[in-house]
């Protein structure tokens, strides 16, 4: 119970080709939708608000996935968004991985 919530967010590339990605720093890449069980957004912790900051963002770096190929990356929503232990928080994750492309996950439960 005293621990942070976390999530793991996987992009494979399902396709034939290499696939190049712009990763705008750690965080940067992905945009989250945590919501509490009324449905209105969860509030961001100190650090979440410092992550927001534009000039906290990193410098680019490009990815290249292999055909096949995945990119894990472990997130630490506890530290950035308010979530309470016991409570449900539903949570979406999504990217821009190129100009005009969206990526959007699947919609998990914390609780």
């Amino acid at each position: 119970p005293a621990a942070l919530a976390s999530v793991s967010v996987v992009i494979r590339n399902v396709g034939q080709e290499p696939r190049t990605l712009i990763v705008p720093g750690w965080l940067g890449f992905y945009q989250f939708d945590v919501r509490m069980p009324d449905g209105s957004p969860a509030p961001l912790t100190p650090f979440g608000r410092a992550l927001a900051k534009p000039e906290n963002r990193k410098e680019p770096s490009s990815v290249t996935l292999a055909p096949g190929a995945l990119n894990e990356t472990e997130v630490p929503l506890g530290s950035i968004f308010r979530v309470r232990p016991g409570t449900r928080h539903a949570v979406k994750a999504s990217s821009e991985p190129a100009a005009g492309v969206t990526l959007q996950s699947n919609e998990i439960v914390l609780s």
